[in-house]
């Protein structure tokens, strides 16, 4: 795992791989966060996107297509004056 911090602002990119990391520590410590804005959406499709990799249905076409679907519809893809229009919910 890896932090960086970006320059004067007040975040860092932290990279990490390891799953384990992610699933027993990062997501609870997010899960406990209020958030206030439409990126507690993106968080939610993150974790969805987690939790197929972790069942590694990513190596299929159907978890490969449903990763991309995710995907598109994060950030500005979300706003109803975005182009795509497919939302998927769960």
């Amino acid at each position: 795992m890896n932090v960086y911090p970006e320059g004067k602002l007040d975040f860092f990119v932290l990279n990490t791989f390891n799953i384990y990391f992610i699933k027993l520590a990062l997501i609870p410590l997010l899960d406990d966060l209020t958030w206030r804005s439409k990126k507690y959406l993106d968080y939610c499709d993150w974790k969805y996107i987690i939790a197929i990799l972790q069942k590694g249905f990513h190596y299929l076409p159907e978890g490969k297509a449903l990763i991309d679907k995710i995907l598109g519809q994060m950030n500005n893809n979300r706003l109803s004056t975005s182009l795509s229009k497919e939302l998927i919910v769960f």
